[in-house]
């Protein structure tokens, strides 16, 4: 009980507790499942980014252990990466491709989802810049409630941060690559 509520508090502690106890698990997953590195990286941190949101409203259910439910968690999610993999490479017109051979020069990248993709570019920004992102528009925090837990004077300094840092994202993050996730 007292690692669910840290994680939905967002406690340093219980947060590097759980990332040292459960990702070593799903990176080996991953990597015997045909991914790499990154792969599990990304996929451990979507997952547990859908945990905390869960434990948040009250969606786990204290039926089965934690890390039991969040290994599951990692499993769905590299299977629908995987899934979308496969299905892209299905449908690119023209081209048959055989996953055992290298294509003569052409590079596939596997698709990307918009949430995959803004996760990559918010973790280009500075760690101020992602919390106050992340509680603003991905967690809805208010204003108010997010200068009370990230320690800004007032309402008003956080919307000015989250303009500031919107703006730096908005210099690195191309129009080009958005619509090229459709």
């Amino acid at each position: 009980m007292q690692l669910i509520a840290g994680l939905i508090d967002g406690d340093d502690a219980c947060c590097r507790y759980f990332y040292k106890k459960n990702l070593p698990a799903a990176k080996r997953y991953i990597l015997n499942n045909s991914g790499d590195e990154d792969d599990a990286k990304d996929t451990f941190q979507d997952a547990v980014a859908d945990l905390i949101d869960n434990l948040r409203k009250g969606k786990y259910v204290h039926k089965s252990k934690l890390e039991g439910y969040f290994f599951i968690m990692v499993k769905n999610k590299w299977h629908d990466k995987l899934d979308k993999m496969k299905t892209w490479k299905k449908h690119l017109p023209g081209l048959a491709i055989d996953e055992d051979t290298q294509d003569d020069g052409l590079v596939l990248k596997p698709m990307m989802s918009l949430a995959d993709f803004m996760n990559r570019e918010l973790n280009k920004l500075g760690e101020r810049c992602r919390a106050v992102i992340t509680a603003t528009i991905y967690i809805g925090m208010s204003m108010e409630k997010a200068a009370e837990e990230l320690g800004f004077p007032t309402a008003h300094a956080v919307r000015q941060k989250k303009l500031t840092c919107l703006k730096e994202m908005r210099g690195f993050v191309r129009y080009e690559d958005v619509i090229n996730l459709t």
